[in-house]
């Protein structure tokens, strides 16, 4: 899906190397319009800009210009989703250091009730714990001891949302460096169980997957071990996202095997309506967003299902026990309207990270179909957007919302 001329480009139209869905032209880039190093979905032309449009350094779905900016518009260093201009502002308007989320001028202090530094939304006593109540250096949203974990119970430095000891994990439970949601011990992963570099949402173990299972270089939503495919529609095998009839495709909508995100009918499909599928809408056994058992992101009636109503549903609506982000009355919810909830949601609706109120979703998906991590029904869509409108990591309809937000 790119029409770039680099090395290693993932779904991009950029010229760097190791572009991933981006159109900049710097290396790293991933889902970016920048011409940086490691942007992320970004538009700037810094050095590890996530998802951003500015032109600093570890800029992270931003707009601004400093470094290790998250999501901002601001000019400081690690800004996180703001629009200040200190140093580590987390998605707030103020002009101190390493503020989350708020609108002081403070130091570090973002939404928390905490009196270290650097607490984002949090409670603990550390510094730049964001929307935490542990009391390590940089936490955001997590309960740990570690420096600059999100929203993570790790101990490690950097980790989002994560339960690992790594640094720099996002959302994940590995213990490598980088890792952005994922479970492996690599170096910069997101959102992947593999252990090798730069993988992205994959569970390989090469260098620079992203969204794979593959063991090459730079795979982009494959599963398979080729290097560097990235979202194509030829027929061979491990095409990433393509239309062919090949296996290991992803996003295809072929009749092979282990086609990931496609609507053909073969086993291991994503998204499809085989056996295995993960986000598809058929109803064989281990599907996701099925009626089956063991599915994930689904509505059916199974066991394990995720975002389903059965038991130990992730994200569903059901009534079970062990569910997650749903709305039933079983024990062990999490995030949901009966009981218990996660940490950061709020009464009103089941919310995972950045969906909207009305029906459970997956990371960036809506109700009516299948999407993949982040497209909507009629049109391709970054990581986390939705219809009408482009949406960052966690926003929801009407206004930008932090990572776990309420009405």
């Amino acid at each position: 899906m790119g029409e770039g001329d680099g090395e290693d480009e993932a779904m991009g139209e950029g010229d760097g190397e190791d572009e991933a869905m981006g159109e900049g032209g710097g290396e790293d880039e991933a889902m970016g319009e920048g011409d940086g190093e490691d942007e992320a979905m970004g538009e700037g032309d810094g050095e590890d800009e996530a998802m951003g449009e500015g032109d600093g350094e570890d800029e992270a779905m931003g707009e601004g210009d400093g470094e290790d900016e998250a999501m901002g518009e601001g000019g400081g260093e690690d800004e996180a989703m703001g629009e200040g201009d200190g140093e580590d502002e987390a998605m707030g308007e103020g002009d101190g250091e390493d503020e989350a989320m708020g609108e002081g001028d403070g130091e570090d202090e973002a939404m928390g009730e905490g009196d270290g530094e650097d607490e984002a939304m949090g409670e603990g006593d550390g510094e730049d714990e964001a929307m935490g109540e542990g009391d390590g250096e940089d936490e955001a949203m997590g309960e740990g001891d570690g420096e600059d974990e999100a929203m993570g119970e790790g101990d490690g430095e950097g980790e989002a949302m994560g339960e690992g000891d790594g640094e720099d994990e996002a959302m994940g439970e590995g213990d490598g460096e980088d890792e952005a949601m994922g479970e492996g011990d690599g170096e910069d992963e997101a959102m992947g169980e593999g252990d090798g570099e730069d993988e992205a949402m994959g569970e390989g173990d090469g260098e620079d997957e992203a969204m794979g299972e593959g063991d090459g270089e730079d795979e982009a939503m494959g599963e398979g071990d080729g290097e560097d495919e990235a979202m194509g529609e030829g027929d061979g095998e491990d095409e990433a996202m393509g239309e062919g009839g090949g296996e290991d495709e992803a996003m295809g909508e072929g009749d092979g095997e282990d086609e990931a995100m496609g609507e053909g009918d073969g086993e291991d499909e994503a998204m499809g309506d085989g056996v295995d599928e993960a986000m598809g809408e058929g109803d064989s056994e281990d599907e996701a967003m099925g009626d089956s058992e063991d599915e994930a992101m689904g509505e059916g009636d199974g066991e394990d299902e995720a975002m389903g109503d059965g038991e130990d549903e992730a994200m569903g609506e059901g009534d079970s026990e062990d569910e997650a982000m749903g709305e039933g009355d079983g024990e062990d919810e999490a995030m949901g309207e009966g009981t218990a909830r996660m940490r950061l949601w709020e009464r009103g609706t089941a919310r995972m990270r950045l969906w909207e109120r009305g029906t459970a979703r997956m990371r960036l998906w809506e109700r009516g179909t299948a999407r993949m991590r982040l497209w909507e029904r009629g049109t391709a869509r970054m990581r986390l957007w939705e219809r009408g409108t482009v949406r960052m990591r966690l926003w929801e309809r009407g206004t930008v919302r932090m990572r776990l937000w309420e009405t």
